[in-house]
């Protein structure tokens, strides 16, 4: 009798733990795609080169609204201690070397 107990709770476990996940990732929502890229693809491009950043620009022109709050989010995220660093490595840089 104990050792049905005892599956019958780990079935309760196991069945718990999977509704729970499945609720999780099935009410999950998913970016905004364009050209087969994400929008935190396409926000990431607008600091790149500048053909990627032109085309970022129009990617996000292109999905428009539901990229506002992916692009509100990127705003607000906190700078890293190593991003802070790099900053102001770069604007202490000659200029020749800022095109690198």
């Amino acid at each position: 009798m104990g050792k049905r107990l005892a599956v019958g709770r780990a079935v309760f476990v196991v069945l718990i733990v999977g509704l729970s996940a499945w609720l999780v990732l099935s009410f999950r929502t998913h970016e905004p795609i364009y050209q087969g890229k994400s929008v935190t693809f396409w926000i990431q491009s607008l600091t790149n080169n500048l053909p990627q950043r032109e085309q970022a620009e129009k990617a996000l022109t292109e999905i428009g609204m539901p990229a506002m709050p992916y692009l509100g989010e990127a705003f607000e995220k906190p700078h890293s201690f190593w991003t802070k660093r790099y900053s102001k490595l770069r604007e202490a840089a000659p200029a020749v070397t800022l095109k690198f």
